[in-house]
């Protein structure tokens, strides 16, 4: 139950982030609405716990949260736990909060709605930006993804309280990639999800990101866990007797190209690509099947779907990322 008539929670993980959380928070000027600011340190070795208790004596709304270091997704799950917002935004502290007008959310019942994004490097120049639809009436999670431009972000998204916690969702801790898991579980049970084209994050690109940085550990770790969502969401919908299993057959398919890509891209072995293929296939979540949106994911899935095709991709990435 909601203790007040807060409309919003914005939920910062702390991890190492001490650099940024002075500037995120001054960013933050949301003034016509109630909201609170959870900032929770995830066992940060740095000074950001110091850095917020400092943030929250010239701003009260801020509630500092400590807990043992449990990963992005375990720090976001304890401030899903202790909101009392009517929706939730989640917010990373080196990302820039663009939209400051959340009035609307009196009058809103949406599940989840999502809204435009930018990329820009740390000058705040543009990368590249996301451009979601306008949908302003209640459409089902599955058809929605179906006929719309979506991010696997959690960022770009506000979360209705009532319904993270109704459908106990939360993300899978300790893990790369839990936005791609936690969204597409997220869409499988709503039936109220809206879009507005609207920028509402900034999404800051930094160098040492887990496909920007050269740490093998590291690389090793995003394709295992790449592994180990495919696995969640098959079991999911094993869980749920989901008929339509479309929308899943694309996420698997999804995963299929990438942990074939990021092991050529990221030289981890030939050896380690075939142990990595080979399960997938033995537990039947090896899946080529079904068209992607995304315009170079989906000519890898079709050239992976021809006689010899795998080895002819694996000549050319070896050729252009190889030692």
């Amino acid at each position: 139950m909601l203790l007040n008539k807060m409309l919003l929670t914005i939920i910062i993980p702390m991890y190492n982030v001490s650099q940024y959380l002075e500037k995120c928070i001054k960013n933050i000027n949301i003034e016509n609405i109630d909201y609170e600011i959870l900032m929770i340190n995830d066992g940060s070795p740095d000074n950001s716990l110091e850095l917020a208790g400092q943030l929250k004596a010239v701003k009260p709304n801020i509630k500092i949260l400590s807990q043992e270091n449990k990963g992005l997704g375990g720090a976001r799950n304890l401030g899903i736990k202790n909101a009392i917002g009517k929706y939730i935004l989640f917010l990373d502290a080196d990302d820039i909060l663009i939209k400051q007008d959340y009035k609307f959310l009196e009058e809103e019942h949406a599940d989840i709605i999502e809204f435009s994004s930018r990329n820009v490097n740390e000058s705040q120049n543009i990368i590249s930006e996301f451009n979601a639809n306008n949908v302003k009436e209640c459409i089902d999670g599955i058809l929605y993804a179906k006929n719309n431009p979506s991010m696997f972000s959690a960022c770009n998204k506000l979360y209705s309280n009532r319904f993270l916690k109704a459908n106990n969702l939360f993300f899978k801790e300790h893990i790369y990639i839990e936005d791609f898991e936690f969204n597409t579980r997220a869409f499988i049970l709503t039936k109220c999800l809206k879009s507005y084209n609207s920028i509402i994050q900034h999404f800051v690109q930094m160098p040492n990101s887990i496909t920007r940085n050269n740490d093998k550990i590291r690389k090793l770790k995003l394709v295992n866990d790449m592994i180990i969502v495919a696995h969640s969401i098959n079991t999911f919908k094993e869980n749920n007797n989901i008929s339509n299993s479309t929308f899943i057959e694309e996420r698997l398919t999804w995963l299929t190209v990438d942990i074939i890509y990021h092991s050529l891209k990221n030289n981890l072995g030939n050896i380690f690509l075939n142990e990595k293929i080979n399960e997938l296939k033995k537990n039947d979540l090896y899946r080529t099947n079904v068209k992607l949106k995304n315009i170079n994911k989906e000519r890898f899935r079709k050239l992976l779907n021809f006689p010899l095709g795998l080895s002819i991709i694996v000549f050319f990435l070896n050729l252009k990322y190889g030692d």
